[in-house]
């Protein structure tokens, strides 16, 4: 997806996690990666891909802006406010920006986050289900830490606590439901702010308006 000469300036662990899932097969990974590179979820899933390439808005691009932090970490971020003011309270009193954890935990692909079993679940249900379930899974995932979040916060913690600690005891099928209520209430808001950050081309909008109606 880039040329050698521009090599993305990190460690890819999307890729990484797609390549363990089949079978640590290079072949098969490649072209899996191929093939999703033109679905809309692989900008949000996949940090790697939209590095140096053509499919970021203007507007980002004049900005800077990372469009997991301006699209994800932003419906997050309105999504708690709504729901779990605590939890928004204590991220604005520390002084910490929900998007900023919500970039770190996606770039890692929440390796070193969560056990192994969740994160392979966090990148199919994305993908089956819609990217906007990238959303509800972090919302979800601050839902299950919000007594954690209030006492570190009370602490002056919470930013080594979120980085450096692993989530114990989150699992999905405790909030499918949830995420999926969640769905019924915010994707005629999410799903149109999130396609507004990419310029993907005709072909490849038409595939991904199917893979956000899943």
């Amino acid at each position: 997806y880039t040329s050698s000469s521009d090599a993305y300036p990190g460690f890819d662990w999307f890729s990484t996690s797609i390549f363990l899932l089949m079978g640590c097969d290079d072949i098969r990974s490649w072209r899996w990666l191929r093939t999703f590179s033109l679905l809309l979820p692989s900008g949000f899933l996949w940090h790697a891909r939209l590095f140096n390439t053509p499919f970021i808005s203007n507007e980002m691009n004049i900005n800077g802006l990372n469009p997991v932090y301006a699209g994800i970490g932003h419906c997050v971020e309105l999504i708690v406010e709504q729901e779990m003011a605590p939890i928004f309270a204590a991220f604005r009193m520390s002084g910490l920006a929900i998007s900023h954890m919500v970039v770190h935990w996606t770039k890692q692909c929440f390796w070193s986050v969560l056990d192994w079993p969740e994160i392979v679940t966090y990148i199919c249900v994305c993908i089956l289900y819609g990217i906007d379930y990238q959303v509800y899974f972090c919302v979800a995932l601050l839902r299950h830490l919000k007594q954690d979040i209030i006492y570190q916060h009370s602490l002056r913690n919470l930013l080594p606590f979120l980085k450096c600690h692993q989530i114990r005891g989150f699992s999905m099928r405790n909030v499918i439901d949830y995420m999926v209520s969640l769905e019924k209430k915010y994707r005629p808001i999410i799903i149109p702010e999130l396609k507004e950050l990419l310029c993907f081309n005709s072909n490849v909008s038409n595939t991904t308006n199917k893979q956000a109606n899943v």
